[in-house]
């Protein structure tokens, strides 16, 4: 088998970069061996802040939309649910963290994401003093149905090879990388 690239793990990482691949006309196929690793142990937030300092991530606004474009894309192209819309509570520990939060609510990188009100708690099960705020653009894919469901996208188009990656079956002594039957320009 002839390829440009071997990809080895299909994580976000993994499934990401073969999506390029795709969009660039290149040809590959995915190693991976199908025990989840840390995309299937993460918790598949998209969060565009810190709340710890009530900040905004670099460039929130462009990663958020990116974000959602490309797993609202992987939706249609694989039939499967992936992406939902969510909002995230940041507990308060002090009128501190109250105060503190309504200024940044109030920031322009920031009016979007943070709802600017303190929220209070009717859950008796959670002690929660000083209230809440809320991250209003949140997002949370399901990182263990979306490897299943592009696995299943690669399968069908013959692009995955469930195993474990043999680092010493790598022959980089001719021209381009030979591992195993397959011969590519690049691993990655």
């Amino acid at each position: 088998m002839q390829v440009d690239y071997i990809v080895v793990g299909l994580g976000i990482a993994g499934i990401t970069f073969c999506e390029q691949l795709e969009k660039h006309g290149k040809s590959f196929v995915v190693v991976d061996q199908a025990i989840p690793q840390a995309t299937g142990a993460s918790g598949g937030m998209i969060n565009p802040t810190v709340l710890k300092r009530f900040t905004a991530v670099w460039n929130a606004k462009v990663h958020l939309e990116s974000a959602v474009a490309f797993y609202t894309s992987l939706e249609h192209k694989l039939s499967e649910p992936i992406i939902e819309a969510v909002s995230i509570h940041r507990i308060f520990h002090s009128v501190e963290e109250q105060n503190n939060w309504l200024v940044a609510s109030d920031k322009r990188e920031l009016e979007e994401f943070l709802a600017p009100r303190v929220g209070t708690n009717n859950n008796p099960s959670v002690h929660v003093p000083y209230g809440y705020g809320e991250v209003s653009r949140a997002y949370r894919i399901d990182p263990l149905k979306l490897i299943r469901a592009y696995a299943k996208y690669l399968q069908h188009t013959s692009k995955l090879r469930t195993e474990v990656f043999e680092y010493d079956n790598l022959d980089r002594s001719g021209a381009g990388i030979r591992y195993n039957d397959i011969q590519a320009g690049t691993v990655v």
